[in-house]
């Protein structure tokens, strides 16, 4: 029997569907030392985890290591080596690097202040140990700025609260200025890597770039390093602060922007979800809408 393309999708869609509404989540055998926010998955199979307690232990880090099994549920937690002496973040730019090092950089608190801090260190996994990094040539902040691992493994990260990124280069813990022609602010925005390498980014019209119809979007290309237009998103996926005159609060989670209705959801009672969600697809080059389960 022949299927249709558009009926095959839409059956893919609904199976899709199924199995998300049918997952669970599991608590863990052994609960956490402290506190935990941000959680990293390593090259080598264990979880990284940074405390986040709004105070000078912000500095420490845990890691999930599964049991002989696999099984992360049974996993037993150890505390690895703690950040350069005066460095504590929260909410902050990083990620993994091929090699399983991992990069911190800034964070909008540090040791419990709210900082935009321009500090940095970088994790060696097998020596145990941190290193500081400095961060780009001028840049006074980084704080809770964007960023994105690049295929080819380079992190990225934007300039808080301006236009331009830089490109670490890890050998000699240094940074190259890219990103030319970005049309807003680097500020709290969710930069998701396409499967052509390119980074996508829906606009925030944050502080005098405030637009509260605005819905542009645009890509960054590593092979010129700069952003050009991706479109317009149709419908507002953004919110860049209550007292901008925003209503709703973001999700973003590729290749779908979502975003909360109105109200905001109460701590204890769960998020009511738009229906709707638009996605980028790279071969039209423009958003559309899709259904959400």
């Amino acid at each position: 029997m022949k299927i249709l393309r558009p009926a095959f999708w839409l059956m893919s869609l609904l199976l899709w569907a199924n199995v998300a509404i049918g997952q669970s989540w599991t608590l863990l055998k052994n609960a956490p030392p402290t506190q935990i926010g941000h959680m990293v998955l390593s090259t080598d199979g264990t979880v990284l985890a940074h405390a986040r307690t709004f105070s000078s232990a912000d500095s420490q880090w845990y890691k999930l290591t599964p049991d002989s099994s696999g099984s992360y549920v049974n996993g037993t937690w150890s505390q690895i080596a703690s950040m350069p002496a005066g460095y504590g973040p929260i909410d902050y730019a990083g990620g993994v690097l091929a090699d399983g090092k991992l990069l911190v950089e800034g964070g909008e608190y540090n040791n419990g202040i709210d900082d935009e801090s321009n500090l940095g260190a970088i994790y060696d996994p097998v020596a145990n140990t941190w290193a500081p990094v400095n961060p780009p040539s001028g840049w006074t902040e980084i704080g809770d700025a964007s960023g994105v691992i690049l295929a080819n493994g380079t992190f990225m990260m934007g300039q808080q609260a301006s236009t331009p990124s830089a490109l670490f280069n890890e050998s000699n813990l240094s940074w190259t200025i890219t990103g030319t022609n970005k049309p807003d602010y680097n500020v709290e925005e969710n930069w998701i890597l396409l499967p052509n390498h390119k980074v996508l980014n829906v606009e925030i019209y944050w502080y005098d770039k405030y637009n509260a119809t605005g819905t542009q979007s645009e890509v960054y290309d590593p092979s010129s390093g700069s952003w050009s237009d991706a479109g317009s998103t149709i419908v507002q996926l953004w919110d860049s602060a209550a007292n901008c005159g925003g209503s709703n609060a973001p999700i973003n989670a590729p290749p779908v922007t979502r975003r909360f209705t109105t109200p905001r959801p109460q701590p204890g009672r769960p998020a009511r979800i738009s229906p709707m969600a638009w996605i980028w697809p790279m071969a039209r080059r423009r958003w559309r809408p899709t259904a959400m389960c």
